[in-house]
């Protein structure tokens, strides 16, 4: 007998980067509004950092969305400011600041919601992951869960800050489980659970809201990953989720380290399937089954083979078609989300005269309705590390537009120069600057009037 002998794999470069792919999908159930945002960098401008977040905003209205836009926002920026002491500072202090900067901006919110409602709650709950190499580094606040799903087993890396999870269901808590201990935005401090955790090649790491893990166990969620491809995985998610409740949004943010394209259980299904076709065929040419074969008669029904299952996101599909529905969902098929316009975090963006740009920041100190007719003007957003894709300058009178070009544009602005406005800036007008950036669905707008140069 020949026995198998296990080679040993090589051990892993500490320094070497892995390679990594993100999808992320996202529903809005039967709620009015999707208040879930998220954001994962576009893989081919990636840098050997990379950041993911998944946000769940609470407060209702449009409150509750724009926070967590807001608050993902905030932690880019802090995150892209510190990238240049990164060598010196330690990874969970950075994440730490971006927190706090976070809060302090949706505290902000928080405090003119309560001008117009004394009672009002504007915050969100956040989660966000920093990839370094082969380290991952998670700070979080509220009950945004990530999970790590490593050669079959699954866990949760994050502990939830509500009061079920706190005081524990038994102990008076229960049916408490959506209410937050802790969430980025109500006070002006708070403190986020941060750690760190040494990822390997195969593991695959899902960040996702409540509508998400509430209505997937964890077993069930476990079963997925396994049989599903990376690149569908989050859409599955969703769709399972939205399947067997659909009273919440849904989001899933998931980023699988250097693995294949097909999963683990589903190479298991194709080898399988290899060797009994051969066994049928085996059989088939010793028994003569071939020339038995025959086309059904008019009138009888043919037989039917089973639809292949759905593997595509949920967010993919077009909105005026249903989404195909898996062997989960078949019973609630009706349920599947539709596409959701929350792809990405929208940018802020401002417009500025020269005079009003900070350049040693890269960005306007605040947007100018109206700029003075000289140039260059400037057009900054936030977070900077948005990546523009298209810039466009037209006249908001008209419909055609000049295309900016974008070959030696810094990161987190544009400059607007004559050739922009065909060499002429005319008082009077409302000109629009339209930006396309990567990861959104929609574009980006600012708009703003030339006034003629003040008198000297």
């Amino acid at each position: 007998m020949t026995q198998a002998v296990a080679h040993p794999r090589a051990a892993p470069n500490a320094l070497e980067p892995l390679r990594w792919t993100g999808n992320a999908a996202s529903a809005v159930g039967t709620r009015e509004e999707n208040q879930d945002a998220y954001w994962f960098p576009d893989r081919a401008s990636s840098s050997e950092e990379a950041v993911f977040i998944v946000a769940d905003g609470m407060g209702g209205g449009q409150f509750g969305g724009l926070a967590a836009q807001r608050a993902i926002g905030a932690v880019l920026g802090a995150l892209q400011a510190s990238r240049l002491t990164a060598q010196t500072q330690s990874q969970p202090d950075r994440l730490r600041e971006a927190i706090a900067r976070a809060n302090t901006v949706v505290h902000e919110m928080q405090q003119d919601a309560l001008e117009d409602r004394p009672t009002a709650q504007v915050g969100c709950a956040l989660a966000v992951g920093v990839l370094r190499r082969r380290t991952l580094t998670i700070a979080h606040v509220g009950d945004v869960r990530v999970y790590l799903w490593r050669r079959g087993d699954l866990k949760t890396l994050t502990q939830d800050h509500s009061w079920a999870a706190e005081f524990g269901e038994d102990n008076g808590a229960q049916g408490m489980r959506h209410v937050l201990s802790r969430a980025i935005g109500p006070k002006a401090e708070v403190e986020p659970d941060i750690s760190t955790h040494t990822v390997e090649a195969g593991d695959v790491v899902v960040f996702c809201t409540d509508g998400v893990w509430a209505a997937v166990p964890e077993t069930q969620m476990a079963h997925l990953i396994a049989h599903t491809t990376p690149s569908a995985l989050a859409g599955r998610l969703v769709q399972t989720a939205q399947a067997q409740d659909n009273s919440d949004n849904a989001t899933a943010l998931v980023v699988a380290l250097d693995t294949d394209s097909q999963p683990v259980g589903q190479w298991l299904v194709i080898g399988v399937g290899v060797v009994l076709l051969a066994l049928v065929g085996l059989v088939a040419v010793s028994t003569g089954l071939f020339a038995s074969f025959r086309l059904p008669f008019a009138g009888e029904p043919a037989l039917q083979s089973p639809a292949p299952p759905s593997n595509q996101p949920a967010d993919a599909l077009p909105a005026d078609e249903p989404t195909p529905a898996s062997k989960e969902s078949n019973a609630s098929a009706h349920l599947a989300p539709q596409p959701t316009a929350t792809l990405a975090v929208m940018p802020i963006i401002k417009v500025c005269s020269e005079d009003s740009f900070n350049h040693s920041q890269g960005r306007c100190a605040h947007t100018m309705p109206e700029i003075p007719q000289r140039l260059p003007i400037y057009v900054s957003w936030e977070p900077p590390t948005a990546r523009l894709q298209r810039a466009q300058v037209r006249r908001k009178d008209s419909l055609r537009a000049r295309t900016v070009s974008l070959s030696e544009e810094p990161l987190g602005y544009l400059r607007l120069e004559a050739r922009d406005f065909a060499n002429r800036l005319s008082p009077n007008v409302t000109y629009v600057v339209e930006l396309q950036f990567a990861n959104l669905a929609r574009s980006a707008e600012v708009s703003f009037k030339i006034t003629r140069n003040p008198t000297r």
